[in-house]
């Protein structure tokens, strides 16, 4: 099968001027969840699978209408998911299932249930809970924070509207998921979640292999070859790879698209984390260069799907402050579509000026 996989993939990513989405709920769904591992910079992988994005937009969608739901599932990190699929990403993904913990932290989690009455940060669940617990004044907002994120990982507890204005966070708020969530429904099983979790990975990053999908969901391989076995998949050769590929039954490729502006991704964008196998977006000799130690990714320059470099910033005051560090010298056409970008993206971050340096 002759496939340009780099050019599908960037597509079905809705990163190209013609695939992109007219909402954020659109973005989430299309591409199974936005990661959100950076509060702020999660905006920017919004921005560019939208036209005419505006912050408020995913704001609305998030804290106002509540379609779009903020938690942990694949690989354990944080994602933005439809609220309407809440219940299959958390029973698909299960990133509780490698915590071992004890009776002990199982009755601390209880106690802190019992005190939501409305969307809390962790320092007012410290404050609340610390008459009904024999913690330690330094062991007790460590234990809140593990209950915190075993509970999210549950899908017990979701992430609220946090405090802050504008595009920074100040401080993030939890509340319980069947007070957020009302109307979602629970019935789904595990099994019918991990069914529809692999077709809806498929219509994204498909063609794809059963480690991609285990790399991407957090789980093990033999887990994601048992759910391959019990969906309708059809497995398609790939030109030059051996492994085996597999696309939703019925499957159609549209790769008639020419060539695309130049994309700045930021950390960790869902691109970037889709498969085990990068090939069809970083030659292997740049990967180092995109993942650092202690699980770091960093924010990426896109040319018609592949990553041609990395970039940086940091917010200095009204000023955001960048770093570009192409992999090879470009020409001056793609150093002014990335320079393009960046002012775009000072826009996007609310600031006023930017330099580089």
């Amino acid at each position: 099968m002759v496939l340009d996989l780099t050019r599908l993939y960037y597509t079905r990513q809705l990163l190209h001027a013609k695939t992109k989405a007219n909402d954020p709920a659109e973005v989430a769904e299309s591409i199974c969840g936005v990661n959100a591992q950076r509060g702020v910079t999660v905006y920017l992988s919004f921005w560019n699978r939208m036209h005419n994005f505006r912050k408020e937009d995913l704001d609305r969608a998030l804290y106002k209408k509540k379609i779009l739901v903020k938690n942990w599932c694949m690989r354990g990190t944080l994602h933005i998911i439809p609220s309407s699929q809440f219940y299959m990403y958390m029973k698909a993904t299960n990133p509780s299932y490698s915590w071992s913990v004890s009776d002990n932290f199982k009755n601390f989690c209880q106690k802190i249930l019992k005190i939501f009455d409305e969307p809390l940060t962790k320092s007012e669940i410290v404050d609340r809970i610390r008459d009904k617990t024999d913690l330690s004044e330094e062991k007790l907002p460590i234990w809140v924070s593990s209950a915190v994120r075993y509970l999210g990982y549950k899908g017990v507890i979701v992430y609220g509207k946090p405090l802050g204005k504008g595009i920074y966070i100040r401080e993030c708020r939890f509340t319980l998921a069947k007070d957020w969530l009302p109307n979602v429904d629970l019935s789904i099983s595990e099994d019918e979640a991990r069914k529809d979790l692999l077709l809806n990975y498929l219509s994204c990053y498909g063609p794809a292999t059963v480690q991609d999908f285990a790399y991407w969901a957090g789980i093990r391989v033999r887990e994601a070859r048992s759910i391959f076995d019990s969906v309708n998949v059809q497995q398609v050769k790939i030109e030059g790879l051996k492994q085996k590929y597999y696309t939703r039954l019925g499957d159609k490729y549209n790769t008639r698209y020419e060539e695309d502006q130049i994309v700045l991704l930021p950390q960790y964008d869902s691109y970037i984390m889709g498969h085990k196998n990068k090939s069809r977006i970083i030659e292997e000799n740049h990967k180092s260069e995109i993942f650092l130690p202690l699980a770091v990714v960093r924010a990426t320059i896109i040319k018609n799907g592949n990553i041609i470099g990395t970039w940086k910033m940091k917010k200095n005051g009204k000023t955001l402050k960048f770093q570009v560090t192409p992999f090879k010298k470009v020409d001056e056409s793609v150093q002014s579509e990335i320079d393009a970008e960046i002012k775009k993206i000072t826009h996007v971050m609310g600031v006023s000026e930017y330099c580089y340096g």
